[in-house]
């Protein structure tokens, strides 16, 4: 990749990051928000200084965004300053810093500031946090990075000791789409490929393949989303954090089952409690599970942007068995993995666009459109083993991932070493007491240990 930030250069925005950006409303900014809680106190100037030494490693974060709507890039900006894009937030209170209720209302209150385009699309606040410690608050654009590369940018930047790029195999929770090796002992096709009935065969076969794809992600009808409706430019944000044992010990109730999928069978249930909590429906849910396509883990590729697909399954709400929410959900994610459904929707979808642009911005409204799904559920793998920053221990991490037009709710997890932290981020009319939900969802994940 070459570096943008070399003098007269500059990089075009991808198809994705493009679409990403067309995303942004009057109410809706195109940012993530990750939250690093640290063990002890550091000031605003450490943190700008520790990203400056290690900015060259990542390019992309000193560039800026040019010429949008009709020829945006990734433009160098030599004139980027790190103490700017890094401020230190004071308590108003008088007290020492905040506890965990005001931090979650601050964060809310920082995600709906929106990124100065004529700078980096970056920014760390620095907050102490009670009991001495401290939160970095950073809002980076979704446009720039997807999960995966905001992890490896997070340990180039911010970690003491980088540790090994995150693995993703199926028991570390983070969802991929890999070509599955064949079973040992199984039978090898037939290598001739210059017969009428391979080549008939080969076709039935690939027919009956995409005729199974549009079966599973086109849906037809279907009830309306819950969460379909006007969203406001407010947001309403909550978290739970819960060990990554238990989430592997509720998976190994269910043969085949993974952490991903425990982690949506805990979101279902903690759907159910919350719908019918507010007088609505326990309906199951089309819900799009996002996939890395990035290259394996250890390439060296940090500056990595974009690289993701999805796939889409019904969230089975209506069940109030913990374990056949999961079995369910199993069920359903592995028919999509060994389909490679990400990749598939991820090959159709470019090849959509390059034929027509007309058709390309019809696709980018097909796939956001709530009837298609209702919430988005997505799962990073963060550092395995524990980090520090600055010399303090890191103690959470959390990411938020922003909403859309009609999609009220979106759902991000991302695991630290022994813990998952499931975030939440919400419209607070379309979805009222988010932090509800989050609680109810840690209560359906302990159902599935009873």
């Amino acid at each position: 990749m070459s570096d943008p930030t070399r003098p007269g250069t500059g990089r075009p925005l991808s198809p994705a990051d493009r679409s990403i950006l067309a995303l942004e409303t009057g109410a809706v900014v195109g940012h993530t928000v990750k939250i690093v809680e640290l063990g002890g106190r550091v000031t605003a100037a450490e943190v700008a200084g520790r990203i400056r030494d290690r900015l060259p490693g990542a390019p992309s974060l000193a560039t800026r965004l040019t010429g949008w709507p009709d020829a945006p890039r990734w433009t160098p900006d030599p004139g980027a300053d790190v103490d700017t894009q890094v401020t230190a937030v004071a308590p108003m209170d008088g007290s020492d810093g905040w506890d965990e209720h005001r931090l979650r209302s601050q964060v809310a209150e920082l995600f709906v500031r929106r990124l100065d385009r004529s700078r980096p699309l970056w920014h760390v606040a620095v907050a102490p946090l009670s009991g001495g410690r401290t939160a970095l608050i950073w809002r980076l654009h979704h446009a720039l990075a997807d999960g995966m590369t905001a992890v490896r940018w997070a340990a180039h930047l911010f970690w003491d000791d980088p540790p090994p790029a995150p693995e993703s195999a199926s028991g570390t929770a983070s969802w991929t789409d890999r070509p599955v090796p064949e079973a040992a002992g199984s039978p090898r096709p037939p290598r001739r490929t210059d017969t009428v009935g391979h080549w008939a065969g080969t076709a039935a076969a690939t027919g009956a393949s995409l005729v199974g794809f549009l079966a599973r992600e086109v849906p037809v009808g279907g009830a309306p989303s819950p969460f379909d409706g006007p969203v406001s430019a407010n947001r309403g944000v909550g978290w739970v954090r819960v060990p990554l044992a238990t989430l592997k010990a509720a998976a190994h109730r269910i043969p085949g089952a993974t952490v991903n999928d425990a982690l949506l069978a805990a979101v279902a249930g903690g759907l159910r409690y919350w719908l019918t909590g507010h007088g609505r429906a326990a309906t199951d849910l089309p819900v799009r599970v996002p996939v890395s396509l990035h290259p394996e883990p250890g390439s060296g590729c940090v500056d990595a942007g974009n690289a993701d697909s999805f796939f889409t399954i019904a969230l089975p709400v209506h069940l109030s068995d913990p374990a056949e929410r999961l079995r369910i959900v199993a069920g359903q994610t592995s028919v999509r993995k060994h389909a490679q459904d990400a990749r598939r929707e991820d090959a159709m979808t470019r090849s959509l666009e390059r034929f027509d642009a007309t058709l390309g911005r019809f696709v980018d409204g097909w796939r956001t459109d709530p009837r298609r799904f209702a919430l988005a559920v997505s799962n990073i793998p963060g550092p395995r083993q524990p980090v520090t920053v600055l010399g303090h221990p890191v103690t959470g991490l959390t990411t938020l991932a922003e909403i859309g037009e009609r999609h009220g709710l979106r759902v991000a997890a991302i695991s630290c070493h022994d813990a998952l932290t499931i975030g939440f981020c919400a419209d607070p009319v379309v979805v009222p007491e988010v932090q509800v939900l989050a609680d109810a969802t840690a209560a359906a994940l302990r159902e599935m240990l009873a």
